[in-house]
């Protein structure tokens, strides 16, 4: 089943009902485009950071730098990944499962490599802190929160699946 999109052309239904006011138009890379890993997101999150571990002047210059060195290579990596993912999409729409194995690997290799940029400046932010700052950065991850909230780690994160 397709949809109107701009001068005639059509669009499959790929069943995703979050991409825009008819919940069936393909997202769009064009100007108004924000990849997710965006200035708007780093600036936010050094203002988190900084609210919840008390940073020193210092240590938010540092965070400032790493966020600027890293944060274009996220942003193009997160963009890659996206890319990968429509084109997945896209295909799944109009192709059989063993046309789109390539197409997953491709998507993995790419979330990867994002997956390894992002663990990096991680690491690198962990260097910047002191011993209790490191302690509080660690608790702010999600799992950790999902476990303090739930009383257990999520399945996937050690945990096995109910019933095993």
């Amino acid at each position: 089943m397709g949809h109107e999109k701009g001068a005639g052309a059509s669009a499959p239904d790929l069943g995703h009902r979050a991409w825009g006011p008819d919940g069936r138009r393909l997202p769009e890379a064009g100007p108004g485009h924000r990849p997710p890993f965006g200035q708007e997101f780093l600036e936010k999150k050094r203002r988190f950071l900084n609210r919840r571990l008390d940073l020193a002047v210092s240590q938010r210059e540092a965070f400032r730098r790493l966020h600027e060195e890293f944060g274009p290579q996220i942003r193009q990596q997160a963009e890659r990944v996206r890319a990968a993912r429509l084109r997945l999409r896209q295909a799944a729409a109009l192709s059989g499962k063993d046309d789109l194995r390539g197409l997953l690997a491709d998507v993995g290799r790419r979330q990867a490599r994002l997956d390894s940029l992002v663990t990096e400046v991680m690491f690198q932010e962990l260097e910047i802190l002191d011993q209790g700052q490191r302690q509080k950065y660690l608790g702010l991850m999600p799992s950790d929160r999902f476990e303090r909230r739930f009383g257990r780690k999520p399945w996937g994160h050690g945990r096995p699946p109910r019933g095993q």
